[in-house]
């Protein structure tokens, strides 16, 4: 293999694009340990558990609880602007694998803390299955044509999509995300991780510890000091926590 030096490609540059944004704000991460031993031993012992499912449930659930952390923010042309959405949403980015290609992509669930963990898991599962003509927007970064047309048309709607912040609340943006990475979890490995987001939290996970007969599930947790005071964040971190020890919500 020889080196290289490379333009990005459309997907990288998309990327790159959004995470420049998502910067702007100022996240702190917090590293949690929840104790999901009892939840585990309520489910079917003879199903995978479904931690991604648990996690996007917890994240409605501390929504309904405390619906002042149901936030988004959007760095305009005029400023800072906040969304708050009415509706109970959680936000799950997706990689898709479609024509050999991975696909990044994303969805919102909602009302989570009224389902089960299982239709949860459906509307994944489903979610999994789509094709380019179902994603406008990887359709631009992944379908045919010239490069710097793609480009142009994907700044047309991140402008878009970052100063008029109606069009989050129309597509049913939520204001919690959840990044989940436990399929890559490794039990010879303790990873700890944070994601940041333009939600006012981001609660993300790839590993669980088993350790002296407890399962304990490692979060990260990320809010935006930006548009939320401290003592706030922490607290929403502890209530995660908590909703996620307690088998009776799930």
């Amino acid at each position: 293999m020889r080196n290289e030096v490379r333009k990005p490609t459309v997907d990288e540059w998309f990327l790159a694009l959004q995470l420049k944004s998502i910067k702007k704000g100022f996240h702190l991460p917090l590293y949690l340990e929840a104790d999901i031993t009892r939840l585990v031993e309520k489910l079917d012992s003879r199903d995978k558990t479904p931690y991604t499912a648990i996690l996007i449930k917890a994240a409605s659930h501390l929504i309904y609880q405390m619906p002042e952390v149901n936030k988004a923010t959007v760095h305009s042309i005029c400023g800072v602007k906040i969304i708050e959405p009415t509706y109970n949403s959680v936000n799950l980015p997706l990689e898709l694998l479609i024509d050999g290609k991975k696909v990044l992509t994303g969805i919102t669930i909602r009302d989570a803390y009224k389902r089960s963990l299982k239709e949860i898991n459906e509307e994944i599962k489903l979610a999994k299955n789509k094709t380019l003509n179902d994603l406008p927007v990887n359709r631009i970064v992944h379908g045919s044509g010239f490069d710097w047309v793609k480009k142009f048309k994907l700044r047309i709607i991140h402008f878009m999509m970052n100063n008029f912040p109606r069009l989050y609340l129309k597509k049913g943006g939520g204001g919690i995300s959840v990044s989940s990475l436990m399929n890559l979890a490794s039990p010879e490995v303790n990873v700890h991780m944070s994601a940041y987001g333009m939600t006012m939290i981001t609660i993300s996970s790839c590993s669980v510890e088993k350790r002296e007969g407890r399962e304990l599930l490692k979060v990260g947790f990320a809010f935006d000091h930006l548009v939320v005071h401290g003592a706030q964040g922490v607290k929403a971190s502890v209530e995660l926590v908590k909703i996620l020890q307690n088998p009776a919500l799930f």
